[in-house]
């Protein structure tokens, strides 16, 4: 016997918590010298691409301040730094990494 679509669907119960979307991270740094300038990084891991860098920095800048953070005991946050003139054979850029 078939079962109707609208007897199959299972109603969403209120009390689930709808997931927000990511913030926008607009006051994040925009380049190597940003992020350094304002982190304090703790490892640099090379990606498996050329020109493509891992910094793990502490969550919190090195003023103190805890920006964009996921929650208030957020420890670490991880950037992926592009050299995007080495990805696409152009190396006269660099010295113009971009977060």
């Amino acid at each position: 016997m078939a079962v109707p679509v609208d007897d199959a669907i299972v109603p969403a119960e209120d009390d689930v918590e709808t997931p927000q979307p990511p913030p926008q991270w607009t006051s994040e740094p925009k380049s190597l010298e940003q992020l350094l300038d304002t982190y304090i990084v703790e490892q640099k891991v090379s990606g498996r691409q050329p020109g493509v860098s891992l910094y793990l920095t502490m969550a919190s800048r090195r003023d103190g301040t805890l920006v964009d953070a996921l929650d208030n005991q957020q420890k670490y946050k991880l950037f992926l730094v592009l050299w995007i003139g080495i990805l696409h054979g152009d190396f006269s850029g660099l010295n113009q990494p971009t977060l």
